[in-house]
C-alpha cells in the first residue's frame, strides 16, 4: 500500500507514441478521449474495483459536481460495471481499461486511486497517490468541479498497488475475476477456468451461480472479510464461496475456510511477506475440535497427505484465495526457490482419541466444546522416525534433535511458532511414562539448545545475531525463545513411530506467528 502523496510534475504523455489522443470504451462500448479537448485544466482518476480506497474515492466524486473529470477504471467491463453500481456513479461516465493497462502505465500510475490533473494541452499539472480528502477536493476544484462527499473514507488513506505496475502473467490471471460466474454447460467450463487462470496448476469445479449459492447457503456474500496482500484485492465472503467451489469443498466446509481465511488475513501472520518470500512458506491449517469429524476430516492414517477430501480442498482454498485474491502466482508474485507439495494446501485436524492430553484448542485457552483453526507458515513436513527408543526420555531426545533442524540446523533460535505433529505410538509412550504435553515441550525446549562457539564452528554464514555476537564460545543458546513456541498435536495412523516437523518461517518479525481463529458453523 502507498501513502497519499501530491506531486506537481510536467510530463504526462498527452498522446499515444503514434501521436494519437489515448482512448478508452465506456460502459456502453463506445470509444472516448481519455483527454478530451477542454477549456480549462482536467482531472484524470485511476481507480480499481477491487481497491477499497478506490471505491471510496469514487463514491466521494459521485456526490458532487465532477467538473472536467475523467475516470480510469482498471480491469474489463465487468469489473469497472461493478464498481460504477456499488458507488452509484453512473454519471461520471467512467472508462474501462483492461490488461495490460497501457494509459495507466502512460500515466506512470503505481497507485490505485492516483489523481492527475493536466492542463488543456495535457501536460501534468499535479498528482495525488492515494486519497486526502483535502488535496482530492483542491484538484477536483481547479477541474471545475466540487467534493460534496467523502464517500465513507477517513481525512487520509493510503491506496493500492496498480494493476499496470504487475507483472504480464499476473495481470492475466486478476482479469479472470472480472469475468461472470459461469452457468455450466455440458463441458462444465473446467477448461475454461484454466484460460481463466482461476486454478493452483489442477483442474478445478467451474464456480457456477448454483454452486456459489449452494456454498453460501443463504449468508450474505457482499460481507467483506478483509484486504489479501500483496494487491490487496478485497475478499468478500462470496469471493471466498467462488475459492471454496473451485477447490472442490462441500458447503459444510465453508466456515472452517473462513477462520482460516480470517486468519491469515491477521497482521501477525504477515500474508503480504509471505506471497512475495523466496522462501518454502505456505500456511499449515490445523483443525481442533468436534467440527472436524462432523465433516468427515481425517486425523488419522495419512493425515499430513492426500486420500480425504475435506482435509484436501480446505487447504486448496486457501490457497486460492491467496493467488487468486492476493495475487500469491507462482512464477508471478509468488517467488519461492523451491516451493514444496504443501503449497497446494495443507490442512488436517487432531486425532483427539489417540492423544493422551489436551487438544490444541484448550492449550491455547478456548473452550474443550469449541472448533478452532490455526495457521501457521511451514515448510513440508519433515518426517522423524523413532522404532527403538523404548522410553519417553529417548523418544523426546530424537524429536529435540529433529526440531533442532528447523529452518537451518544453526539458526539458534528460530523464533516463531514451529508445530511437532506427534504419531499416537509415540504419544502412548509418553502417556505411559506418565509426561504431560507441557512435559514434553519442556524437554524439547531444554534439549533444543547449542553454544555459540559449536553453531560457530559448523563453518556456515547461517546464523543469528545471538550466536553471532555472543559473549563466550560457551554462551548456550536455546532453538525457542519459549516452551510457548513448540506446538503440539497429536494426529495420525495407529500403526508406525512416525511424527513430523512442520518447519516453520523465521520469526524476529521477518516471518510470520501462528495465528487461531474460532470456527463458527
Amino acid at each position: 500500500m502507498s501513502s497519499p502523496d501530491t506531486t506537481t510534475t510536467g510530463g504526462t504523455p498527452a498522446t499515444r507514441p503514434d501521436g494519437r489522443p489515448w482512448a478508452l470504451a465506456d460502459l456502453d462500448g463506445r470509444v472516448r478521449d481519455v483527454l478530451p479537448g477542454t477549456d480549462g485544466p482536467r482531472l484524470v482518476v485511476f481507480v480499481e474495483r477491487d481497491c477499497p480506497t478506490s471505491r471510496g474515492a469514487l463514491a466521494a466524486l459521485a456526490g458532487g459536481p465532477a467538473g472536467r473529470t475523467t475516470v480510469v477504471s482498471q480491469g474489463r467491463p465487468q469489473a469497472a460495471l461493478d464498481l460504477v453500481r456499488r458507488c452509484g456513479a453512473g454519471a461520471l461516465g467512467v472508462l474501462v481499461e483492461p490488461e495490460p493497462h497501457p494509459v495507466s502505465a502512460a500515466f506512470d500510475v503505481r497507485t490505485v486511486p492516483t489523481f492527475v490533473l493536466v492542463d488543456a494541452a495535457g501536460a501534468e499539472l499535479a498528482r495525488l497517490d492515494g486519497w486526502d480528502r483535502a488535496e482530492v477536493g483542491d484538484l477536483l476544484a481547479r477541474a471545475g468541479g466540487e467534493l460534496m462527499a467523502d464517500g465513507g473514507l477517513p481525512g487520509v488513506k493510503p491506496g493500492c498497488q496498480s494493476r499496470s505496475t504487475l507483472d504480464a502473467p499476473t495481470q492475466d490471471q486478476l482479469a479472470g475475476d472480472d469475468v461472470a460466474l459461469g452457468d455450466g454447460g455440458d463441458d462444465d467450463g473446467i477448461d475454461e477456468m484454466w484460460a481463466r487462470g482461476w486454478h493452483d496448476g489442477l483442474p478445478v469445479v467451474p464456480p457456477t451461480r448454483e454452486r456459489v449459492d449452494a456454498m453460501l447457503d443463504g449468508r450474505d456474500g457482499d460481507e467483506v472479510l478483509g484486504e489479501v496482500g500483496p494487491v490487496m484485492g478485497e475478499l468478500t465472503l462470496e469471493r471466498l464461496a467462488v475459492c471454496a467451489v473451485l477447490a472442490g469443498c462441500e458447503p459444510a466446509y465453508l466456515p472452517v475456510v473462513r477462520a482460516a481465511a480470517e486468519a491469515i488475513l491477521d497482521d501477525g501472520f504477515a500474508l503480504h511477506g509471505m506471497q512475495n518470500t523466496t522462501h518454502f512458506a505456505s500456511p499449515a491449517v490445523i483443525v481442533s475440535g468436534p467440527y472436524a469429524a462432523a465433516i468427515g476430516m481425517n486425523g488419522g492414517s495419512n493425515v499430513l497427505g492426500p486420500g480425504n477430501r475435506a482435509n484436501q480442498t480446505i487447504g486448496r482454498a486457501v490457497r486460492l484465495v491467496m493467488s487468486l485474491t492476493g495475487g500469491g502466482t507462482p512464477g508471478g508474485l509468488d517467488q519461492s526457490a523451491l516451493g514444496g507439495p504443501h503449497k497446494i494446501g495443507l490442512c488436517f485436524p487432531e486425532r483427539e482419541d489417540a492423544s493422551p492430553w489436551e487438544p490444541l484448542r484448550v492449550t491455547l485457552g478456548f473452550d474443550a466444546d469449541a472448533t478452532t483453526v490455526s495457521v501457521v507458515g511451514v515448510e513440508s513436513p519433515m518426517g522423524v522416525s523413532d522404532h527403538y527408543s523404548s522410553d519417553a526420555e529417548g523418544v523426546a531426545a530424537t524429536l529435540a534433535a529433529a526440531m533442532g533442524n528447523a529452518w537451518a540446523p544453526t539458526w539458534y533460535p528460530v523464533g516463531t511458532h514451529t508445530p511437532l505433529v506427534v504419531c499416537p505410538e509415540h504419544a502412548r509412550t509418553f502417556a505411559e511414562a506418565g509426561w504431560s504435553k507441557a512435559d514434553l515441550r519442556r524437554s524439547i525446549f531444554e534439549r533444543c539448545r547449542r553454544t555459540a562457539g559449536d553453531l560457530r564452528a559448523a563453518g556456515t554464514g547461517e546464523l543469528t545475531p545471538f550466536a553471532v555476537h555472543a559473549e563466550t564460545d560457551d554462551t548456550e543458546i536455546p532453538k525457542f525463545l519459549s516452551e510457548d513456541e513448540i506446538v503440539i498435536v497429536v494426529a495420525g495412523g495407529d500403526a508406525g513411530r512416525f511424527s513430523a516437523v512442520l518447519p516453520p518461517w523465521v520469526g524476529f518479525g521477518l516471518g510470520s506467528t501462528m495465528i487461531t481463529r474460532e470456527v463458527h458453523p
